[in-house]
Protein backbone atom coordinates (compact mmCIF):
# COMPACT_ATOMS: atom_id res chain seq x y z
CA UNK A 1 0.00 0.00 0.00
CA UNK A 2 2.85 2.41 0.80
CA UNK A 3 4.30 2.19 -2.72
CA UNK A 4 0.86 2.63 -4.28
CA UNK A 5 0.32 5.68 -2.05
CA UNK A 6 3.66 7.20 -3.08
CA UNK A 7 2.74 6.60 -6.72
CA UNK A 8 -0.65 8.28 -6.33
CA UNK A 9 0.96 11.24 -4.53
CA UNK A 10 3.51 11.62 -7.33
CA UNK A 11 0.81 11.51 -10.02
CA UNK A 12 -1.44 13.99 -8.19
CA UNK A 13 1.45 16.38 -7.50
CA UNK A 14 2.60 16.19 -11.09
CA UNK A 15 -0.89 17.05 -12.35
CA UNK A 16 -1.31 19.85 -9.78
CA UNK A 17 2.00 21.51 -10.70
CA UNK A 18 2.12 20.93 -14.45
CA UNK A 19 -1.61 21.60 -15.05
CA UNK A 20 -2.66 23.76 -12.06
CA UNK A 21 -5.84 25.07 -13.70
CA UNK A 22 -7.05 21.65 -14.79
CA UNK A 23 -6.10 19.81 -11.60
CA UNK A 24 -9.20 19.77 -9.41
CA UNK A 25 -9.24 17.04 -6.79
CA UNK A 26 -12.57 16.71 -5.04
CA UNK A 27 -13.06 14.80 -1.82
CA UNK A 28 -14.80 12.11 -3.86
CA UNK A 29 -11.73 11.71 -6.08
CA UNK A 30 -9.45 11.42 -3.06
CA UNK A 31 -11.70 8.87 -1.33
CA UNK A 32 -12.05 6.79 -4.50
CA UNK A 33 -8.28 6.85 -4.98
CA UNK A 34 -7.63 5.66 -1.42
CA UNK A 35 -10.21 2.87 -1.71
CA UNK A 36 -8.78 1.85 -5.09
CA UNK A 37 -5.26 1.63 -3.65
CA UNK A 38 -6.41 -0.73 -0.91
CA UNK A 39 -8.43 -2.83 -3.36
CA UNK A 40 -5.41 -3.19 -5.67
CA UNK A 41 -3.19 -4.11 -2.72
CA UNK A 42 -5.72 -6.72 -1.57
CA UNK A 43 -6.05 -8.22 -5.06
CA UNK A 44 -2.26 -8.59 -5.28
CA UNK A 45 -2.18 -10.83 -2.20
CA UNK A 46 -5.24 -12.96 -3.01
CA UNK A 47 -3.03 -15.77 -4.42
CA UNK A 48 -1.24 -15.93 -1.07
CA UNK A 49 -4.53 -16.37 0.80
CA UNK A 50 -5.26 -19.31 -1.49
CA UNK A 51 -1.93 -21.14 -1.13
CA UNK A 52 -1.14 -20.44 2.53
CA UNK A 53 -1.78 -23.50 4.70
CA UNK A 54 -1.01 -24.36 8.32
CA UNK A 55 1.21 -27.45 8.50
CA UNK A 56 2.48 -28.69 11.88
CA UNK A 57 1.92 -25.28 13.42
CA UNK A 58 3.69 -23.46 10.58
CA UNK A 59 2.14 -21.22 7.93
CA UNK A 60 3.51 -22.41 4.59
CA UNK A 61 2.97 -21.52 0.94
CA UNK A 62 1.81 -24.70 -0.81
CA UNK A 63 1.79 -23.83 -4.52
CA UNK A 64 0.37 -26.32 -7.06
CA UNK A 65 3.61 -25.95 -9.02
CA UNK A 66 6.93 -24.18 -8.66
CA UNK A 67 6.36 -22.35 -11.94
CA UNK A 68 3.27 -20.64 -10.50
CA UNK A 69 5.27 -19.61 -7.45
CA UNK A 70 7.99 -18.10 -9.66
CA UNK A 71 5.44 -16.35 -11.86
CA UNK A 72 3.69 -14.80 -8.84
CA UNK A 73 6.96 -13.63 -7.27
CA UNK A 74 8.11 -12.07 -10.54
CA UNK A 75 4.70 -10.48 -11.16
CA UNK A 76 4.73 -8.88 -7.71
CA UNK A 77 8.21 -7.48 -8.31
CA UNK A 78 7.23 -6.04 -11.70
CA UNK A 79 3.92 -4.57 -10.49
CA UNK A 80 4.90 -3.35 -7.02
CA UNK A 81 8.40 -2.19 -7.85
CA UNK A 82 9.29 -1.74 -11.53
CA UNK A 83 6.03 -0.29 -12.90
CA UNK A 84 5.28 1.92 -9.91
CA UNK A 85 8.85 3.22 -9.80
CA UNK A 86 8.61 4.08 -13.49
CA UNK A 87 5.42 6.08 -12.90
CA UNK A 88 6.99 7.91 -9.95
CA UNK A 89 10.23 8.72 -11.79
CA UNK A 90 8.27 9.91 -14.83
CA UNK A 91 6.05 12.16 -12.67
CA UNK A 92 8.91 13.81 -10.80
CA UNK A 93 10.96 14.22 -13.97
CA UNK A 94 8.05 16.16 -15.49
CA UNK A 95 7.83 18.31 -12.35
CA UNK A 96 11.56 19.12 -12.37
CA UNK A 97 11.59 20.08 -16.05
CA UNK A 98 8.41 22.13 -15.66
CA UNK A 99 9.73 24.10 -12.67
CA UNK A 100 13.03 24.79 -14.40
CA UNK A 101 11.34 25.85 -17.62
CA UNK A 102 8.83 28.17 -15.93
CA UNK A 103 10.92 30.21 -13.50
CA UNK A 104 9.54 33.65 -12.61
CA UNK A 105 12.10 36.43 -13.32
CA UNK A 106 12.97 38.44 -10.21
CA UNK A 107 12.83 41.69 -12.18
CA UNK A 108 9.12 41.41 -12.90
CA UNK A 109 7.67 40.28 -9.59
CA UNK A 110 4.43 42.02 -8.65
CA UNK A 111 2.21 40.96 -5.75
CA UNK A 112 0.69 38.17 -7.82
CA UNK A 113 4.15 37.10 -8.92
CA UNK A 114 5.34 36.91 -5.32
CA UNK A 115 2.41 34.67 -4.43
CA UNK A 116 3.15 32.45 -7.41
CA UNK A 117 6.82 32.32 -6.50
CA UNK A 118 6.01 31.39 -2.88
CA UNK A 119 3.66 28.65 -4.06
CA UNK A 120 6.31 27.42 -6.48
CA UNK A 121 8.86 27.34 -3.66
CA UNK A 122 6.45 25.34 -1.51
CA UNK A 123 5.91 22.95 -4.42
CA UNK A 124 9.67 22.57 -4.82
CA UNK A 125 10.14 21.82 -1.11
CA UNK A 126 7.43 19.18 -1.03
CA UNK A 127 8.60 17.70 -4.34
CA UNK A 128 12.17 17.43 -3.01
CA UNK A 129 10.93 15.70 0.13
CA UNK A 130 8.87 13.24 -1.93
CA UNK A 131 11.84 12.52 -4.20
CA UNK A 132 13.97 11.71 -1.14
CA UNK A 133 11.20 9.48 0.22
CA UNK A 134 11.04 7.61 -3.08
CA UNK A 135 14.83 7.17 -3.11
CA UNK A 136 14.74 5.86 0.46
CA UNK A 137 11.88 3.53 -0.45
CA UNK A 138 13.87 2.22 -3.42
CA UNK A 139 16.96 1.55 -1.33
CA UNK A 140 15.24 0.21 1.78
CA UNK A 141 12.75 -2.12 0.08
CA UNK A 142 14.89 -3.46 -2.78
CA UNK A 143 16.71 -6.04 -0.57
CA UNK A 144 13.35 -7.50 0.49
CA UNK A 145 12.26 -7.94 -3.14
CA UNK A 146 15.66 -9.35 -4.12
CA UNK A 147 15.46 -11.81 -1.25
CA UNK A 148 12.23 -13.28 -2.60
CA UNK A 149 13.60 -13.36 -6.15
CA UNK A 150 16.74 -15.20 -5.04
CA UNK A 151 14.66 -17.58 -2.94
CA UNK A 152 11.70 -18.37 -5.19
CA UNK A 153 13.02 -17.82 -8.73
CA UNK A 154 16.70 -18.75 -8.54
CA UNK A 155 16.38 -21.20 -5.64
CA UNK A 156 19.24 -19.56 -3.71
CA UNK A 157 17.74 -20.13 -0.27
CA UNK A 158 21.00 -19.51 1.60
CA UNK A 159 21.54 -16.14 -0.09
CA UNK A 160 17.92 -15.18 0.57
CA UNK A 161 18.27 -16.17 4.22
CA UNK A 162 21.20 -13.78 4.65
CA UNK A 163 19.27 -10.97 2.93
CA UNK A 164 16.16 -11.52 5.05
CA UNK A 165 18.26 -11.11 8.21
CA UNK A 166 18.51 -7.37 7.58
CA UNK A 167 15.80 -6.62 4.99
CA UNK A 168 13.09 -6.67 7.66
CA UNK A 169 14.93 -4.00 9.64
CA UNK A 170 15.23 -1.87 6.51
CA UNK A 171 11.48 -2.18 5.91
CA UNK A 172 10.79 -0.98 9.46
CA UNK A 173 13.24 1.89 8.98
CA UNK A 174 11.32 2.99 5.89
CA UNK A 175 8.08 3.02 7.85
CA UNK A 176 9.37 5.62 10.33
CA UNK A 177 11.63 7.83 8.20
CA UNK A 178 8.97 9.75 6.25
CA UNK A 179 8.12 12.32 8.99
CA UNK A 180 11.82 13.17 9.39
CA UNK A 181 12.20 13.68 5.64
CA UNK A 182 9.14 15.94 5.42
CA UNK A 183 10.37 17.96 8.41
CA UNK A 184 13.84 18.35 6.90
CA UNK A 185 12.71 19.71 3.54
CA UNK A 186 9.34 21.41 3.98
CA UNK A 187 8.84 24.37 6.31
CA UNK A 188 5.09 23.80 6.44
CA UNK A 189 5.60 20.34 7.92
CA UNK A 190 8.18 21.64 10.41
CA UNK A 191 5.73 24.25 11.65
CA UNK A 192 3.01 21.61 11.87
CA UNK A 193 5.27 19.29 13.87
CA UNK A 194 6.14 22.12 16.27
CA UNK A 195 2.47 22.94 16.79
CA UNK A 196 1.68 19.29 17.53
CA UNK A 197 4.60 18.96 19.95
CA UNK A 198 3.62 22.20 21.67
CA UNK A 199 0.07 20.96 22.20
CA UNK A 200 1.29 17.61 23.50
CA UNK A 201 3.99 18.92 25.84
CA UNK A 202 2.34 22.13 27.05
Amino acid sequence: VSMLTLTAMAAFRCKAIVNPFKAKFSNKTVYLTIVSLWVIAFVCVIPLYIVLKVVDGQCLELWPSQSLNKAYTLALFVIEYVILMFVIIFSYTRIVFYLRRNKIPRTCLNESGRVSQKRRKDDQEVSKSLVVIVILYTILTLPHHLGWIFSEIFGLKDVAKVIFQFSGTLLLAHSCCNPFVYGSFARRFRRGYLRCLTRILC
